[in-house]
């Protein structure tokens, strides 16, 4: 006996007039919720609700007919300016944070990296995302390139925000000489007065100040030049396409700690640009038997997990991401100049 095969029944997509049934609204309504478009009759709460019962149905607007039509996708770039920055761990977690935050108020994110040398190639990439249905974008680090890139999306009337992006016109700057004057100041309240602050060569001069002005506020009476001649060493650059960057940090934090203190052993704490130098130099001095945090005092910066879970001391800061992941979501709408400045939290031991 034949048994006929029943053919599977194809699973109806919900569409706009599902969700309306629903929620008990009318289609148009619907639509002008969930392609964020303005809507003053709706409570935030029912919009809330709208956006929870189309979630629940998996409903999926139509992206490639929004594309052709033109019709803004609700999809945000989230573009870092090179390897290197994405790189790093606080970076990760913060395009994380942004990526589910944008989801929850119905964006979509793409996550792309720009170039890391002088080109047009960044300026092509943008065009092409604008192309592809990218409505607005947020910048980690500056784009190369950043005048070309910022004419394209003032042009096409883009919305954009840039995080530690002091070259373009929209930007959201975590102070870190708030950090490094702290760091200063408990050296000296511990007597330690043979110190150095250690920076990249190709540090952009403007966050080099930024760092270094929290020295010179640590001695507002002091010569500024005398004050970096003193206490500010530079360290070699690092190749910006090495894939294995950490570990190269790591390294040179030991290397460039063995050389300062073979050299001088009176030296009494380090500050560097980033945790994992000073973890670098923790492996030195625990090879040679000197106590971080007694013998000598170490800072970093970004609050890694390696810091926050090390047995020894080290100084260091907090960018806060959850803190920079709403301010630049909530000012990512515009293309005026706008500069916002945080504090990252100091954490001293």
């Amino acid at each position: 006996m034949n048994q006929t095969k029943e053919k599977p029944q194809r699973v109806k997509k919900p569409t706009l007039k599902d969700i309306a049934a629903l929620a008990r609204l009318s289609v148009p309504t619907i639509s002008q919720i969930l392609n964020n478009r303005a809507n003053n009759y709706c409570s935030e709460a029912k919009k809330a609700q709208v956006w929870k019962i189309a979630h629940k149905l998996n409903y999926q607007s139509n992206f490639g007919y929004q594309v052709m039509t033109g019709k803004k996708t609700n999809t945000v770039g989230l573009l870092c300016s090179q390897e290197r920055v994405r790189q790093d761990e606080h970076i990760t977690k913060l395009l994380l944070q942004l990526s589910s935050s944008l989801e929850g108020k119905g964006n979509a994110s793409y996550m792309a990296t720009l170039t890391a040398d002088h080109s047009t190639a960044d300026k092509q990439k943008i065009i092409d995302l604008i192309n592809r249905g990218c409505s607005s974008f947020i910048f980690i680090g500056n784009p190369m390139e950043y005048q070309e890139v910022e004419e394209v999306l003032q042009t096409h009337g883009i919305h954009y925000i840039g995080l530690n992006n002091d070259m373009m016109q929209r930007s959201v700057q975590v102070d870190s000489s708030v950090a490094y004057e702290a760091y200063v100041k408990k050296f000296l309240s511990e007597g330690r007065t043979n110190f150095k602050i250690l920076l990249n060569d190709s540090v952009n001069h403007r966050e080099a100040c930024g760092r270094v002005q929290g020295l010179f506020r640590a001695f507002p009476n002091e010569n500024r030049e005398i004050l970096s001649q003193r206490y500010v060493s530079l360290l070699p650059d690092i190749p910006c396409h090495l894939h294995d960057f950490g570990d190269n940090i790591f390294q040179m934090g030991y290397e460039v700690t063995k050389a300062l203190f073979e050299q001088d052993k009176t030296i009494q704490g380090l500050i560097f640009l980033s945790d994992l130098y000073a973890l670098g130099a923790t492996k030195y001095f625990t090879e040679i038997g000197v106590k971080v945090g007694s013998d000598i005092a170490l800072c970093g910066y970004n609050n890694i997990d390696a810091i926050k879970f090390s047995t020894v001391p080290i100084s260091t800061a907090d960018h806060q991401c959850n803190k920079i992941k709403d301010v630049l979501i909530d000012n990512l709408a515009g293309i005026k100049p706008l500069r916002i400045v945080l504090e990252p939290e100091v954490i001293l031991k």
